[in-house]
This record gives structure tokens, sequence and C-alpha cells, in this order.
């Protein structure tokens, strides 16, 4: 369903034991049974943006494909990382919920840089529109510009542009 894998269980499995355990406890532990599919992920999104901090790790390679579990795994159990482990983390965490889910590893651009950085973020698609959701960039980088009114979950590409400078590109 969705290009999502399930186990012989009915549950969403993303391949790596060690991270759906992981996975599974973090919702059990900031989502509720009475929650939508949407609130259930804008919960875990947030659990990332409240919990991380930031850290230098190895970039990806733009258009790199099947970086997500690994990156996941290592920023979920250290609660750390850059913005390809926030990326990786809520790409995760989106597919548990049962979204179509990607981690990009591209670039971006705002009114605060005069080029292109390199950059990851996670891209949900819902009947055919893709939807940016951006935790690190809301809770690291806007946060540290005083740009609070910043909102990256859940959003189109010209929502975002709407808001902010920001442009993203793969």
């Amino acid at each position: 369903m969705n290009g999502l894998k399930f186990g012989s269980d009915g549950k969403y499995s993303s391949g790596y034991p060690a991270l759906d355990k992981l996975i599974a406890k973090i919702i059990k532990n900031n989502t509720t049974d009475d929650m939508t599919q949407k609130e259930r992920f804008e919960a875990l999104y947030k659990y990332v943006m409240k919990n991380f901090k930031y850290r230098l790790v190895p970039y990806v390679a733009t258009n790199a494909v099947n970086w997500e579990p690994q990156y996941a795994y290592n920023a979920l159990s250290q609660n750390q990382g850059n913005c390809y482990s926030y990326a990786a983390s809520v790409t995760m965490l989106a597919r548990a919920c049962g979204y179509k889910a990607v981690g990009v590893s591209g670039a971006f651009t705002s009114s605060y840089h005069s080029s292109w950085v390199m950059h990851g973020w996670c891209q949900v698609t819902v009947d055919g529109t893709v939807y940016v959701c951006d935790a690190e960039l809301q809770s690291v980088y806007a946060k540290n510009r005083n740009y609070y009114w910043w909102d990256m979950f859940f959003k189109t590409k010209s929502q975002i542009t709407a808001i902010t400078t920001v442009r993203y590109s793969k």
C-alpha cells in the first residue's frame, strides 16, 4: 500500500527491526488512538522538532535514495543530527503513519543566503499533491533567525514560498 512494507502482523515495517522498535516506542509515547492520521503525524513532527539537537553528520549526496533508515535510526536513537537526520526521521515517522513519504537530498536558498545550500527535507504525497515537511528548517534555521512564523509542516512549495523566502531544488 502506497509503496510501504508491512510485516505479517499487518504493521508498517521499515525493514530494519531496531528502527521499527524505536519508531513504535515514539509513536506510543507521543500519539493517542483517537488522533487522525494527520494529527498523529504532526505530533511526531513536533516530537522531532522539540527533542532533537542540531549536530553535524555527513551530508547525503544530491538525489541519493534509500538513505533514510540509517539516518533516522541514528537520529532517533541519539536525538540529534543535521537536516538529513531530521528529514529521515520525519520521513520514517510519516511512513509509519501510513503516508507515502520520501527524504529528499537537494538544496535550498532563502534571502539569508546568496547561493543554494545543500539540504535534506521530507516530502509527503497525498492524492498527487506533494507536501514539504521540514522540521530542521523550522526548528533550527528559522528559530536561530527569529523567523517564528515559519510553519514548514505539510505545506506545498507554493505555500512555503508565500510565507518565507525559501526555495527548494533537488
